[in-house]
């Protein structure tokens, strides 16, 4: 229902702003954008994790919460540093959206 809700208040039917909007919808909302922009794709590469988080961060107050951006960028930097390469995307994915759910 809230899916197409922007944090500016454009882009979602209701029309909500900022806090009207649940925490858990803007939480859901920069992992699953973060998944869609980082998954492997048949038609294309996917973005790197630091481009997608830039991705995010120049959305922040726009699309998306910022303090929201400011804790996954932050949670995001601290899981991907700690796991050692060729562990896997799920991996991390995992992590991430875990470890920003209970903050």
């Amino acid at each position: 229902r809230y899916h197409y809700e922007n944090f500016d208040g454009s882009g979602g039917p209701l029309g909500l702003v900022g806090d009207q909007l649940p925490l858990t919808v803007r939480i859901l909302r920069v992992a699953k954008d973060f998944d869609l922009l980082t998954k492997p794709r048949d038609e294309g590469q996917s973005i790197s994790h630091e481009s997608a988080l830039e991705r995010l961060q120049r959305a922040a107050g726009k699309e998306y919460d910022p303090l929201v951006i400011q804790t996954f960028t932050n949670v995001a930097t601290e899981v991907k540093d700690a796991i050692p390469t060729g562990l896997g995307e799920a991996l991390f994915y995992s992590q991430v959206t875990h470890t920003s759910m209970i903050r």
